[in-house]
């Protein structure tokens, strides 16, 4: 989980570590986009032989079941984060944590 742990730096972003978490899922699934796109046109334009073309479309038919996959599980966490079940009391500790965390941070560099 080195990807999602708060770095010590000059400018602190007041994300949560549930925020990091779907930005990241959303840059990976921009990646996985960019991904699909350029297989299926490689696919659809390539001139060689059908088996090769073939492949193409195999790596993107993959790289569309991950995109599929990771776009799922965003929606699933981000309905489970921000879902309506919350209590007030619930979204009020986030709160509460949200702002520890960013007065915690903010101290140690005046």
């Amino acid at each position: 989980m080195l990807f999602f742990r708060r770095r010590d730096t000059f400018s602190q972003s007041n994300l949560t570590d549930q925020e990091r978490c779907i930005h990241a899922c959303l840059f990976f699934a921009f990646l996985l986009l960019t991904i699909t796109i350029v297989l299926f046109y490689f696919a659809a334009t390539y001139k060689g032989t059908d088996d090769q073309r073939l492949y193409y479309y195999l790596g993107a038919g993959i790289s569309l079941t991950f995109l599929l996959l990771i776009t799922l599980c965003t929606v699933m966490y981000i309905r489970r984060f921000y879902g309506s079940v919350m209590s007030p009391s619930q979204r009020q500790g986030i709160i509460l944590e949200s702002d520890h965390e960013s007065s915690k941070y903010s101290s140690q560099h005046p």
